[in-house]
């Protein structure tokens, strides 16, 4: 009776262990899960969970079911979420250069954006690690490019759009008045039902994420135009990474 119960508490203690060694890692991301983003993460989540024996578990929210950019990193700040899939715009809250990387008609090719990313990568990384915060990894969007309902052959043409802007690029919507444009805040999670309704009628945006949100649809034009080249990055609060197990 007495071995019994010896065996039966050293299981439950080594249950118990067990059970506080699993770590659930939560990860943002405003991408859409039907994307090449999206089953980058979900693949992500598969692998940490093998590679850490089970030690490690990724909860993957995709299309901004966390909220935007902003909110996801006050969520990051709080330990709501350990991780948040970026883009450019929500990287510029952390260091104003990555906008240098996405400056209009700056950057004209991929060898450019390259040789640039390299020079400037240092700086982004100390940047963003003196706020309490690491690069899992960096990643290139793709490039941008105008999105409209109806052809798009003139800047003048432009010009007369209603152009659908992030809220979160205030800068950009603002930029993009001073020069005379009609630039109107919407959500992405909003972006389709305002492009239906012809609230909007054109974007500024990466192929793929017109895709992924079925954007396309409602936009069926796009310019061939690249205007200019869109980084991304995979964000972790420092204490996060440091209860990563070592050996993963």
């Amino acid at each position: 009776m007495r071995v019994r119960t010896i065996l039966l508490v050293s299981f439950l203690v080594f249950a118990g262990v067990a059970g506080l060694s699993a770590q659930t890692f939560r990860i943002g991301s405003a991408a859409p899960e039907n994307s090449p983003w999206g089953d980058a993460l979900n693949q992500l989540a598969v692998d940490w969970h093998r590679v850490s024996n089970g030690r490690v578990r990724v909860q993957v929210f995709h299309n901004s079911v966390a909220g935007t950019e902003s909110d996801m990193v006050q969520k990051m700040r709080l330990g709501h979420l350990q991780a948040v899939v970026m883009t450019n715009t929500g990287l510029s809250a952390f260091s104003d250069k990555v906008m240098t990387l996405s400056m209009p008609l700056l950057i004209r090719d991929q060898a450019e954006y390259d040789a640039v990313f390299a020079r400037l990568r240092p700086e982004l990384d100390a940047d963003i690690e003196r706020q309490g915060f690491r690069i899992l990894s960096w990643s290139m969007a793709g490039w941008l490019y105008f999105f409209s309902k109806d052809p798009m052959l003139t800047a003048e043409d432009l010009r007369s759009s209603r152009i659908a802007a992030s809220p979160e690029e205030m800068l950009l919507v603002r930029a993009y008045q001073l020069m005379g444009y009609q630039a109107i805040p919407i959500p992405y999670t909003e972006r389709l039902a305002a492009l239906v309704n012809n609230m909007a009628n054109s974007y500024l945006t990466v192929p793929i994420l017109a895709a992924g949100f079925q954007w396309f649809g409602a936009t069926p034009n796009m310019t061939n135009m690249r205007v200019a080249p869109a980084p991304g990055a995979v964000l972790m609060s420092d204490r996060a990474y440091r209860s990563l197990p070592s050996d993963i």
